[in-house]
């Protein structure tokens, strides 16, 4: 007979109700031509649920978004094949496909995959929208996907259904990345149906994933109608507006082509029936434009033009250039307008629709001329990689003699990458010379004429720079350090106070904002430069401006491609950014990976930040493959008031790979004066944040205290932040020199909350990989806890690594004291086995072996380890097999030696023994390597269940202590053991606990599925807004603890804590005390739930239950447990839906055998 008691209590706390389904669909019945148009036509806008979209986003709130956290939004997998679409969450382990959702940035949400495709076959998974209506010209569909494969083998597609026509809107070929991507669809306008199809195609015989995310349908909706327009704007025929750039703009913006009606004064050419009035140049040209439709030029691979025109969004003709070979870098086509009149007091501008994709897309320019032949004057263009779509420029032309404009397309590096024109429009202003047109034929009887411009001969080659005195490579431009004696290679690399130009800066933009150098002006905001602080001609800045665009998109400019960068690289800027309403939009400086095409944002800032020029430091951090840096900026075009984003005085700071500042050495470290010798890594997810609980930008201050006074500084990372996404942070240092004796490295750790994640130290030595040695997973209580590890003598330089895993997300973990000196590190008094055998040595003809049941060679030890309880998780193991281990030898496994004790410790241990008779496990304490007592020893066959193990030690001398296992002749069988740790105090009786000194023979589930790993320890009040308990049960006091566990948004509904294995008995009680506490008034429609479970190898029985608010007080509960088989106890918590709303805490659980309660 054996008895449980335990003490529970509950509180009260509140919330909102968060919904847990968005399916409800057309409550309000609207006709089928307004359900899933973008429009909100019912109240509780259900008529735009399940439309490849919710009316919102269940997480970040976003309209028109599918996230898949409740369900696949009305996606339908149409595959044919067992290669098809789920949904699906992430898994940390297993290795391949995203680890995390990018919605939560956890393996607790969700996204759509079709994934584990191991044929060697063309097969391909198909995934279609429910039916869409009425796209707006503004439209565009933002996905987020991620692909995982072992070859670059497949392709994924997107394509639109409109009708009868099938439309390719973006493909790509599979190119396996460790990160979420974004890509962007523009729909154009579509009036009536069509659908959305993903495609993803796989050819590889390697397993491969590919998944989505997060799929947002932005300014798809067509513009609503108003009561009035406002001054200025044009009123369309369905009551609704547009504005005065927008008429007669060659695309329907209405959304009934009202604007585009009354155009008759308005040049346009379309290239329906050919160029118009304008005209290829002869002569000069490498190549020409070619007036084509996508039925002739090919299509079946990506970066080979566009897919349909822009006119009509069809399959028309458009103007092209075609870049497969036998073109070279920098051939040019020109096409030239008819000759037009000086503008003198007329608005002149030309609207024009361009196409630039692919990765080595070149130019579009935009010129005019006053001769012919004669300079060419650039008053507009853009570079590079656009999208796979058509944009919009409106160039305005200021030019007091008559003129000719030339547009020029310029080929880049290679054949992947294209450039089309589309709908040249000439605005009214814009006069033919005599009226009528003129071809360039005639022109020489309109304009003077002058000289062809040259330029001098280039002596260098392909893909060399042309240095004052001799040629360098094009590698070498932009790599932070002068190859050229002039430094010109350096001159045009983003290092600029914009007196002279953007100074390496190109403008990216494709939609209503672009970044242009501005001269400071007092009628301006800012109404002065920072350099030089004056508004006069000398004062001038990186401005954020509205112009003519048709899509709703950021502002971007970035640099050259740059690097590599060394590890003390920054980014020094001044910004400028003031709104006197909200939202008012935000900046932010991405980092591209020019190969993988990914982006990190080491830095952004939203919201007003005054009228003065603000000073910043960004992380650029080493980086090994070439990069651009882009600013990227927006403000609200719908806010009343001012608003002004200015940049300026850039400056690349320690970018050089060579550079080594004086403090690398400067390894031991309180962070209270900065970051000493340690550095961001900025190749991994997110960063360390550097607090002393006070700062103003920082939402959430981690331990809110440091470990040296208390008032310092420390470093920490928010597991619970929702901006944070990706894997992992890295503290790095610059390469230390090799040294010929042991080194101990020290430092105070502190990880608290329900699901924290996990704490790495590693060593890199040079030339190698990364190698683990410490580590530690899961809260550790709310204090900081003194960890170390010994690096032994290096003959290489090394790095030292600080690692953050965001696999847990619920928490802080803080890290402050870093200190290393000469030596070796005292004994571990934890040991995992996750890093390494933590120096526990086995020596002689039968060994214990470090290993996990993935790799290991003892194949027949346990299916996991204890510690993650995963196959990859490390243990100690002793094959006892009569063919390893024979019948009567041992196997001995020895602790490093530890300093004498003043007070007695208990070891904690968990054991596994399996197979046909194991044998026996021993476990003894050792004095002075004399002395030896036997203090623990067990022989039963455990099956297949870790047990807990514990003995008392008290000794006065040093001392270690010795596992032993014992043949016994069995056939396959093993003794493993797991997770050793020494705590101060006397060990608990088997399944007693108070929480005072860890969690005892109780464990949480780490099994993602069925929890989410959620119960921690505490004292005095919890952290939620409603909190729990003020004092533990077992003292009364607020100093000792408890473990509880709380409602957080990220939480799974279910969380368990499980007992040791208790042995067979028939009767069985348990006492205990808990508390349960939640919102009140969520008493009656989100109750919470405690219940206990017996779980044995035939039977699962719940026990006992306590459901809804209790009290605020301490409360008991009593169970007889009835079991003639071994068994164990679980507290299971089943949580409501209300999100931060409170918990349950249990403290004094008591297991007595041998009577009932």
């Amino acid at each position: 007979v054996c008895m449980l008691s335990f003490f529970f209590s509950e509180s009260i706390c509140g919330s909102y109700l968060q919904s847990v389904s968005l399916t409800s669909v057309n409550t309000c019945n609207m006709p089928k031509d307004n359900v899933c148009d973008f429009v909100c036509h019912c109240v509780d806008c259900s008529d735009e649920n399940m439309c490849g979209f919710h009316k919102s986003s269940i997480v970040t709130q976003t309209p028109f978004t599918c996230d898949f956290e409740l369900d696949d939004c009305g996606w339908i997998d149409m595959s044919s094949t067992s290669y098809k679409w789920v949904r699906n969450m992430g898994c940390i382990s297993e290795g391949t496909g995203p680890a995390m959702d990018h919605t939560l940035g956890t393996n607790l949400g969700w996204y759509l995959t079709a994934e584990s495709h191991t044929k060697a076959s063309l097969t391909t998974a198909v995934l279609k929208s429910p039916v869409l209506r009425h796209a707006a010209a503004t439209c565009q569909i933002r996905v987020w996907y991620h692909i995982f494969t072992g070859t670059d083998g497949g392709n994924f597609a997107a394509k639109l259904i409109n009708g009868n026509r099938t439309i390719d809107v973006w493909q790509r070929p599979w190119s396996s990345s460790q990160h979420w991507r974004t890509f962007v669809i523009y729909t154009g306008r579509i009036t009536g149906e069509f659908e959305v199809i993903l495609i993803s195609t796989h050819s590889s015989s390697e397993r491969g994933d590919i998944a989505i995310d997060d799929l947002e349908f932005k300014h798809c909706g067509l513009p609503a109608p108003q009561s009035k327009c406002k001054s200025g704007q044009f009123a369309c025929g369905r009551r609704s507006c547009v504005e005065q750039d927008q008429i007669c703009d060659g695309t329907d913006d209405c959304g009934d082509r009202s604007e585009e009606v009354q155009c008759d004064s308005y040049n346009k050419c379309d290239f329906e029936l050919g160029l118009c009035d304008w005209e290829q140049e002869t002569g000069s040209d490498e190549i020409n434009w070619e007036l084509t439709n996508k039925y002739s030029i090919p299509t079946s691979t990506p970066f080979t033009g566009p897919t349909r025109d822009h006119t009509l969004n069809n399959d028309m003709d458009f103007l092209y250039i075609n870049s497969s070979r036998p073109t070279v870098k920098n051939d040019r086509a020109k096409l030239l307008s008819p000759h037009l009149e000086a503008t003198k007091n007329d608005s002149c501008y030309l609207v024009l629709y361009y196409y630039l994709y692919g990765t080595h897309t070149g130019s579009l320019n935009v010129y005019y001329r006053t001769s012919v032949p004669g300079d060419l004057v650039r008053v507009g263009g853009k570079y590079g990689e656009m999208g796979d779509y058509w944009f919009k420029d409106q160039i305005e032309f200021k030019v007091d003699m008559n003129f000719q404009i030339v547009i020029e397309g310029v080929i880049g590096e290679e054949e992947k990458g294209n450039i089309a024109l589309d709908d040249l429009i000439l605005s009214p202003g814009c006069k033919l010379f005599n009226g009528k047109n003129t071809n360039q034929k005639s022109l020489e009887n309109s304009l003077p004429v002058g000289t062809e411009p040259t330029l001098p001969p280039n002596p260098c080659g392909e893909r060399q720079f042309q240095c004052d005195d001799k040629c360098i490579s094009e590698n070498l431009v932009c790599n932070f350090k002068s190859d050229c004696k002039d430094g010109s290679d350096e001159k045009s690399c983003g290092n600029t106070n914009f007196e002279d130009g953007e100074g390496g800066w190109r403008d990216n933009s494709v939609g209503r904002f672009k970044w242009r150098v501005e001269q400071a002006n007092i009628t301006n905001m800012p109404n002065t430069d920072h350099g030089t602080n004056t508004s006069q001609d000398t004062g001038h800045y990186l401005y954020l401006e509205g112009v003519q665009g048709q899509v709703m998109t950021e502002a971007k400019s970035q640099t050259q491609i740059m690097g590599p960068s060394g590890l003390a690289c920054s980014l020094e800027m001044y910004y400028y950014f003031y709104s006197d309403s909200w939202p008012a939009g935000y900046i932010v400086v991405s980092v591209i990976n020019t190969e993988l095409q990914t982006h990190k944002f080491p830095w952004h800032v939203q919201g007003n930040q005054g009228k003065s020029w603000k000073h910043v430091i960004i992380p650029i951090g080493e980086r090994p493959r070439n990069f651009q840096v882009q600013l990227v900026g927006i403000v609200d075009t719908l806010a009343s008031g001012h608003q002004a984003i200015a940049i300026d005085d850039i400056k690349f700071i320690n970018c050089d790979p060579e550079y080594m500042p004086l403090n690398t050495a400067e390894l031991s470290c309180n962070f209270d004066n900065g970051m000493c010798g340690w550095y961001q890594d900025q190749n991994d997810d997110f960063e360390w944040i550097r607090d002393n609980g006070h700062r103003p930008d920082v939402l959430n201050h981690g331990p809110g205290y440091d470990h040296t006074t208390g008032t310092g500084h420390y470093l920490f990372f928010d597991a619970s932040s929702q901006l944070v996404s990706g894997y992992r942070a890295q503290l790095i240092t610059y390469l230390q020199p090799q040294h010929f004796g042991d080194l101990c490295l020290s430092f105070w750790y502190y990880m608290y909350g329900p699901q924290i994640g996990t704490l790495n130290v590693k060593i890199k030595l040079e030339g190698k990989n990364e190698t683990l040695l410490w580590t530690r997973k899961g809260t550790q209580g709310n204090v900081w806890h003194l960890g170390f590890c010994t690096l032994p003598h290096q003959n290489k330089m090394f790095q030292l690594i600080f690692e953050a895993l965001y696999d847990g997300f619920n928490g802080h973990i803080g890290l402050d004291d870093i200190n290393l000196m000469s030596g070796v590190c005292k004994a571990q008094k934890y040991c995992s086995f996750e890093a390494n055998s933590c120096n526990y040595i086995s020596s002689g003809k039968y060994t214990w072996v470090w290993q996990n049941s993935a790799t290991g060679a003892t194949t027949n030890g346990p299916f996991f380890d204890h510690t993650t309880e995963a196959d990859r998780g490390y243990y100690m193991i002793a094959d006892t097999s009569k063919s390893v281990l024979p019948k009567g030898l041992t196997a001995t496994m020895v602790s490093e030696m530890h300093e004498p004790l003043f007070n007695e410790e208990c070891l904690q241990f968990w054991y596994h023994m399996g197979g046909n008779s194991p044998g026996t496990l021993n476990v003894y304490l050792e004095e002075k390597n004399e002395k030896k007592e036997k203090l623990f020893s067990t022989s039963m066959k455990e099956g297949t269940s870790w047990r807990y193990g514990s003995i008392n030690i008290r000794v006065d001398e040093s001392w270690r202590v010795i596992f032993e296992a014992l043949g016994a002749g069995g056939v396959l069988s093993h003794i493993a053991v797991d997770d050793l740790v020494f705590r101060s105090g006397s060990c608990s009786k088997p399944g007693f606990c108070d929480f005072e000194l860890g969690t005892c023979g109780w464990s949480n589930t780490l099994i993602p599925k069925l929890d989410s790993y959620d119960w921690d320890w505490n004292s005095g009040a919890t952290p939620s807004k409603y909190t729990g308990p003020d004092t533990d049960h077992t003292l009364g006091t607020k100093e000792d603890i408890y473990i509880y566990m709380e409602k957080r948004e990220r939480d799974r509904y279910t969380q368990n804590l499980n007992s040791q294995c208790f042995y067979l008995r028939y009767f069985h009680c348990f006492h205990d005390k808990y508390n349960v506490f939640f919102d009140v008034a969520a008493l009656y429609k989100d109750q919470e739930e405690l219940n206990v479970i017996v779980y044995s190898k035939e039977d699962y029985l719940k026990i006992w239950q306590v459901r809804g608010h209790q009290s605020k007080y301490w409360m008991s509960g009593n169970i007889t447990v009835e079991s003639p088989l071994e068994f164990q106890i679980v507290f299971e918590v089943k949580k409501g839906i209300i999100v931060d709303s409170g918990g349950i805490a249990l403290d004094d659980i008591e297991y007595v055998a041998g009577m009932s309660c």
